[in-house]
């Protein structure tokens, strides 16, 4: 009953349809976190759940940000109870931190979903450039402080030796690489 004070009366009021249950989402991971080798491929996988009572429906799912990251399927239909594996990919151009965001739209409470996406391109050492700079055949601590005496700098002349992935700078990168070879 409510009260009708206008006409001052009680009116009987029928009770609402019960709503339905909704779907709702649960994802398997907070966050995505790549390595890759520059000019290959990492892969990564993350479950949408359905943890509701009726079929999810996953209008989109993409990436925003650098083209760098892929994902598939781009939408799913999830009923009650069932998941869906998605497929994420991170193919570094170059070396360095990337990030971007896998957004998922869909019709449960809290649409959209984001996870953040982060990768780092790796650098691959030239099949012409060596850490080995004393050329005494073994990458060992020599090396490592004619590398140390040039960290830093720009490439020109004979430095260039010390820009083992070739991309302008005597960085971090080149001393992942030196690293990597380091005892060989």
């Amino acid at each position: 009953y409510i009260a009708d004070t206008g006409n001052n009366r009680l009116r009987r009021v029928s009770p609402l349809e019960p709503l339905p249950d909704p779907p709702a989402i649960s994802l398997s991971v907070p966050s995505l976190v790549f390595e890759a080798k520059v000019g290959s491929v990492g892969e990564l996988g993350l479950t949408i759940s359905n943890t509701g009572k009726a079929d999810l429906t996953v209008s989109r799912i993409g990436v925003e940000g650098t083209t760098e990251f892929r994902v598939s399927p781009s939408s799913a239909t999830v009923a009650p109870g069932k998941s869906q594996t998605v497929t994420v990919t991170f193919a570094p151009a170059s070396s360095g931190q990337k990030t971007a965001s896998l957004i998922i739209i869909h019709d449960a409470l809290g649409s959209p979903s984001a996870i953040p996406l982060s990768g780092r391109g790796i650098p691959v050492i030239s099949s012409l450039r060596t850490p080995d700079f004393d050329g005494d055949g073994r990458v060992s601590f020599e090396d490592f402080f004619l590398f140390a005496a040039a960290f830093g700098q720009t490439p020109a002349g004979d430095s260039a030796r010390y820009d083992l992935d070739g991309n302008g700078k005597i960085d971090l990168d080149d001393f992942f690489l030196f690293a990597e070879r380091f005892g060989s």
